[in-house]
Parts: C-alpha cells; sequence; structure tokens
C-alpha cells in the first residue's frame, strides 16, 4: 500500500513537525470496531502507558479512534462487539472502552464497547445484533463515573428508551472502570 492509502485508512497519521508519516496505532492496544453487519469499520486503541511516545498522546485521551474523516468510518455507528461473541443470552453489557468490554467477558457477560460514551441509535441496532433474541434484547450500562461517563450514561438510556429496549445500570466505585473493578474485587461484585 502507499502512504497515502495508508494515511486514508487512517493507519497512519502526518506529523506536525515535518517528519516521516508515523504508525497511528504503534505502543497501543488496537481494537476492531465493527458495524450492525459485524463489518470493520475502524479501530480504537488505548495507549500502552509503559511504552507511550509522550510527544504524541494527548494529555486527556486514554483512547483515539480512527478518525470520522477515514471514508466508511463513523463511531455512531460501529462498536467493539467482539466481546459478544460466544456468550449466548439477550442481556449485553455496554461499555465504555474494549478492556472493560473484554473484562465484562471473562466474568461471563455479553458485551460491547462504546468509543466514547455516547450510545447512538444505530448502536442500538448493534445490540439487537448481538443478542439472541432482537426483539428480548436488554442493555446494562457500566460507564465510568466520571462526569463524561455520567454524561454517556444519562444520554444512553435516553437513547435506549427511545429504542425500546429495557436498560439498568451499573455503577462502578469512584476512581475504578469495570476492567479495574473486575480484576480487583472479581465478578459479580
Amino acid at each position: 500500500f502507499s502512504n497515502e492509502d495508508l494515511r486514508d485508512a487512517g493507519l497512519t497519521r502526518t506529523s506536525n513537525s515535518g517528519r516521516p508519516d508515523y504508525d497511528a496505532y504503534s505502543n497501543q492496544l488496537t481494537f476492531p470496531l465493527r458495524d450492525k453487519d459485524n463489518t470493520l469499520r475502524g479501530f480504537t486503541a488505548r495507549w500502552n502507558d509503559g511504552a507511550v511516545d509522550t510527544a504524541r498522546r494527548p494529555l486527556d485521551a486514554k483512547y483515539i479512534n480512527t478518525s470520522d474523516e477515514v471514508v466508511g468510518f463513523d463511531k455512531k455507528k460501529a462498536l467493539f462487539r467482539d466481546a459478544a461473541e460466544g456468550v449466548e443470552g439477550n442481556e449485553v453489557v455496554v461499555t465504555e472502552g474494549p478492556l472493560d468490554a473484554m473484562a465484562a467477558r471473562s466474568a461471563g457477560d455479553k458485551a460491547v464497547a462504546l468509543s466514547g460514551t455516547r450510545l447512538s441509535r444505530e448502536h442500538t441496532d448493534i445490540l439487537r445484533d448481538v443478542a439472541d433474541d432482537a426483539d428480548q434484547t436488554k442493555a446494562v450500562v457500566v460507564l465510568d463515573v466520571d462526569q463524561a461517563g455520567r454524561d454517556g450514561t444519562r444520554d444512553s438510556l435516553e437513547a435506549l428508551q427511545r429504542e425500546g429496549i429495557e436498560a439498568a445500570v451499573v455503577r462502578v466505585p469512584a476512581g475504578q472502570n469495570l476492567d479495574e473493578n473486575i480484576r480487583e474485587d472479581g465478578a459479580g461484585e
């Protein structure tokens, strides 16, 4: 692939300092984002704090996502849904990040992760798709308890209600996310 192809796909980025393009996801755990049809549409990546190039990392961002400028990607239409595969049931845990979704999956739950904190109407279609019976889909929203997570929980509940999906909220202790909570306290705590 040419540098332009890689840039257009969002896999490389142009440096502001005039240096050559760089790998947009180096030193990061990278996860696929898929749409309702389970088609790969983009990526979300979590910074690996032990090996981060601090010159590239936004100071307040844990995750970076494929840019909405990349053709075919719209984060309102794609989720990390791999943690929902192979788990039976209609209840889907909705988390903020893929590590949280994988922790929920390791605890036996079907889970998906947003690319941020807002659940869209298109996301509800994906929830129905991963549930065994779309008409019986239930969502359990478990977002971080910071302001963005609280706002996202409220907005997500409104979206779920508008779409007729039964929903519940689980809150983890302040200062923790779901992944940390499950690792420290175990499933079901």
